[in-house]
């Protein structure tokens, strides 16, 4: 008897590691060997040959792909499609003219798309077992900072063994559901790790080895030579116990993170307070009724909670380290490109785009930036002299608190329109670094101001183009793809704009617009002042190692109430932004760190440093920490 399996997506087959194309599945016709039904696994194990399996047991079906059923699987434009996209573009065809390119459109796509559909593209393994986890009720929920709890665990040793990670809702984690704050998004649950996400988990335990030790290479481990000591497999027959015992520092590249949920963001990531999240907003630790700042809202307050030991965040204009300013918290937004991106969702300009890391302290911090750093094989290609990730520096092993020479400037415009409280306790952090050798004046940047103005036209259009034209992710770079993300993006995105947030709404008009009538021009102009921004900064870099001023200019304001505005409403997401961003628009690293409280609220402290000059910064930060704590570095 012979029946026919058809499938809706390809299948894995339980013994083998191959990977049928939807194409080859649905055309399988098997003999079912007498049996009344089968549940079966493929793998390919040539172009006419395939197993069934079922109860362990293997039937092989050599059948002719001649004689397998076909279903067409690619659709050809109608004349009348052709005919309205050549209208809609002005493009100035005839109808002799549109049935031409018709006939070359209808033959192109049906032979490519055909060799498409044979083809599965390569997916990065799902490394750890895992469930959903689940929402967690109001009561194990009182800050509204959790959307799920999950227990994924990593390997069972490394340099996180034992810290407990949550991950902003943005980032994509398998078999997780992924909301982005938003009901655009609601019901999506990706079926892949971002490159973050598996660098967390991943246990790959190969230490710098310091000494000699006879290997099966054929010459001396070396210092920098770097042996797999989870196996020792190039080691002659050295015990764990003697390995171990002569290795210095045992630097562990990767990690063994537990996972314990991930945190709520604000809607799509677009705002700077803790309101636009949905169902909830996410309430301030320190007053409930004031907000959290965002969008890495929550994130910022199961740090503070001590729910968990660091945070995966993202921040494209502030949104690491906002919410770390008013919860007390620290967020640090790194060199552009040190962390990939991979796997990411993204709404904004991939130029403003940065993966930070957020902790409750710059040496917890520091540990978690330098397990995701390092470069992704070419799969992020906004990371540019990036080091590989055994190259990556020991961030938290060479935290310092001796600043001496360390020229400090405190960045006057900075400081333009401050809260007297902000500005007073912000100074006299930075002017106790001198206690641990450093140098600290005012310094004007006068081109500071007129940054935001700069960085509007990026991000407005950045936003139209990747999240109405590219459905949350760029076509324009041969970055690593998710195309199952990408199709699930495209129908919610088209099907489900009503739902956007204001802020997502209004940079969507205002991009629209800027699309229609100045084309990309004023996009390129934005860009290229922006790195004009980034060249007066560094002039300035040239006479000062560090320049600080408050991450916020005022303390976290009262939560809203009742219906806003579509003014009050941008007002209250992007007022907060206008030193942030700064940083994100000429890419310089920029740590927010609690410089103390007022009115019983935490007021940040923004601590920036020269181009991939990271470890400074955290030393800097790291420093006012002990000197704030009373402790010793």
């Amino acid at each position: 008897m012979r029946g026919l399996f058809r499938c809706a997506a390809y299948v894995r087959c339980a013994t083998y590691s191959d990977v049928v194309p939807f194409s080859v599945i649905s055309k399988v016709t098997y003999k079912t060997k007498g049996l009344s039904s089968v549940t079966a696994g493929f793998s390919r194990i040539s172009s006419r040959c395939f197993h069934v399996l079922r109860d362990n047991k293997v039937f092989v079906d050599q059948k002719t792909e001649s004689t397998m059923y076909h279903a067409p699987s690619v659709r050809t434009p109608t004349l009348e499609e052709i005919e309205e996209i050549a209208k809609s573009e002005n493009l100035g065809l005839d109808k002799e003219k549109l049935k031409e390119y018709h006939a070359m459109l209808c033959d192109t796509i049906s032979r490519t798309f055909s060799v498409l559909d044979k083809y599965i593209e390569p997916k990065d393994p799902i490394k750890y077992p895992r469930t959903p986890g689940y929402r967690p009720k109001p009561e194990e929920n009182k800050f509204n900072a959790w959307y799920y709890k999950t227990d994924i665990q990593g390997a069972s040793s490394g340099r996180l063994h034992g810290y407990k990670v949550v991950i902003k809702d943005n980032f994509p984690v398998a078999g997780v559901p992924m909301m982005i704050g938003s009901r655009v998004f609601e019901g999506y649950v990706p079926d892949y790790d971002a490159t973050v996400i598996t660098r967390v988990l991943d246990a790959d335990l190969r230490s710098k080895i310091l000494f000699l030790y006879p290997c099966r290479a054929s010459y001396l481990v070396r210092v920098g030579h770097y042996c797999s000591l989870l196996t020792a497999g190039n080691l002659k027959r050295l015990s764990w116990e003697r390995i171990l015992g002569q290795v210095l520092g045992k630097s562990f590249l990767k990690c063994g993170g537990h996972i314990v949920g991930k945190a709520v963001c604000e809607n799509m990531t677009s705002g700077g307070n803790s309101f636009t999240s949905v169902p909830w907003p996410v309430l301030n630790p320190h007053d409930t009724t004031r907000s959290s700042g965002g969008s890495s809202s929550g994130c910022a307050v199961l740090l503070q909670q001590k729910e968990a030991d660091v945070a995966i965040a993202n921040d494209a204009g502030g949104s690491a380290r906002l919410p770390a300013s008013w919860t007390g918290v620290v967020g640090l937004k790194p060199s552009q490109g040190l962390i990939p991106c991979t796997g990411l969702p993204q709404f904004w300009s991939p130029a403003l785009e940065v993966c930070g890391p957020m902790a409750r302290t710059v040496k917890d911090c520091a540990l978690l930036f330098e397990v995701l750093a390092g470069d992704d094989n070419g799969r992020d290609t906004r990371q540019l002299n990036v080091p590989k990730v055994e190259d990556v520096p020991k961030y938290s092993q060479l935290l310092s608190a001796d600043l001496s020479g360390c020229k400090i400037g405190l960045v006057r415009e900075g400081f333009d329109g401050c809260e007297e409280d902000v500005a007073r306790i912000v100074k006299e952090a930075a002017n106790k670094l001198t206690q641990r050798g450093a140098t600290v004046d005012e310094v004007s940047v006068p081109i500071h101001n007129d940054i935001p103005a700069f960085f509007f036209p990026t991000a407005a259009l950045g936003f139209y183009k990747m999240t109405f034209q590219n459905d949350g992710f760029p076509i324009s770079a041969s970055d690593s793809y998710q195309t199952s993300a990408m199709a699930s993006f495209t129908t919610m995105l088209r099907n489900r704009r009503g739902d956007l947030p204001v802020a997502a709404k209004f940079s969507m008009l205002a991009g629209k617009f800027i699309n229609d009538n100045y084309g990309l021009s004023l996009y390129g102009k934005s860009q290229n002042l922006m790195r004009f921004a980034q060249e007066e900064y560094n002039k300035v870099f040239e006479k000062y190692d560090i320049l600080i001023m408050p991450t916020i200019k005022y303390k976290a304001p009262k939560l809203p109430v009742g219906e806003m505005t579509v003014q009050e409403c941008t007002k209250e997401t992007k007022g907060m932004l206008s030193n942030t961003l700064v940083f994100n628009a000429t890419r310089h690293p920029s740590i927010s760190v609690n410089a103390g409280f007022s009115e019983g609220l935490p007021v940040g402290m923004m601590v920036n440093g020269r181009l991939m000059e990271d470890q400074r910064v955290l030393n800097v930060a790291y420093a006012w920490e002990q000197i704030r704590d009373g402790t010793s570095a």
